[in-house]
């Protein structure tokens, strides 16, 4: 019960975070994606499913939030805490690198998953503009926070489990 409320505090303090504080710390007029660093940490550090269930509440955050159309947000990052969850945890889980390629994979999927639902099928077909003014800049910018965000999340995910640090 303490770890499924510790994660849920996590869940709300991120999307507070990133629809308050860093909407204002922007650049190049893109934020890093906090609730998607959240789903794959989670997802990457945790031995079970667990991500599944942290991108689909944050994207309903998100789409509560942002969206248009409910449930494309939840979607999209469900897919990525699944797949996130089902790789094999043969590297050492609190190693930064690896959680750096998978945010920003994580972040190019997002971005690719959302220009098509959200443009191509419109019929708007500005790919190379989409990705270097919006895609590109949010991977290295969420990559950069990630940094950082990622060794508090294994931290707290330790201290919810009992485990020492």
């Amino acid at each position: 019960m303490k770890r499924f409320i510790g994660t849920a505090l996590v869940i709300y303090l991120a999307f507070i975070l990133q629809t308050t504080i860093f909407q204002s710390l922007s650049l190049a007029d893109v934020s890093p994606n906090i609730l998607l660093i959240v789903t794959v940490s989670f997802a990457y550090i945790r031995e079970n499913r667990d991500g599944i269930w942290i991108g689909f509440f944050s994207g309903l955050l998100m789409d509560a939030m942002y969206g248009e159309v409910l449930g494309l947000y939840a979607l999209i990052l469900m897919i990525i805490g699944f797949v996130i969850s089902i790789i094999p945890k043969d590297y050492f889980t609190d190693n930064i690198f690896v959680p750096m390629i998978l945010v920003g994979g994580s972040d190019f999927f997002y971005g690719f998953s959302y220009f098509v639902f959200e443009f191509l099928l419109r019929g708007r077909t500005s790919m190379i503009f989409y990705f270097s003014r919006i895609v590109l800049p949010e991977i290295v910018y969420t990559v950069i926070v990630s940094i950082v965000l990622y060794k508090l999340l294994y931290i707290l995910d330790d201290r919810l489990e009992g485990k020492e640090v």
